[in-house]
């Protein structure tokens, strides 16, 4: 049983380093970004917000 559970704590670690490393690089290409367009830079998340809340939408419908 402490095996399984070591996997599982393992498995959850993993899973919070990548969403971590992600958000990283969200950060950083955000800042490019927004230092490449200035004000403009606002719509590109907005946009994929509203892309990812269709596709979900999208999903729970079917």
């Amino acid at each position: 049983m402490v095996a399984a559970s070591d996997r599982d704590a393992a498995r959850g670690a993993r899973t919070m380093l990548v969403l971590c490393l992600m958000f990283l690089l969200g950060a950083a290409a955000g800042g490019c970004v927004t230092r490449w367009l200035g004000g403009w830079s606002l719509p590109l998340p907005i946009a994929s917000s509203a892309w990812v809340l269709w596709l979900c939408r999208k999903r729970s419908c079917s």
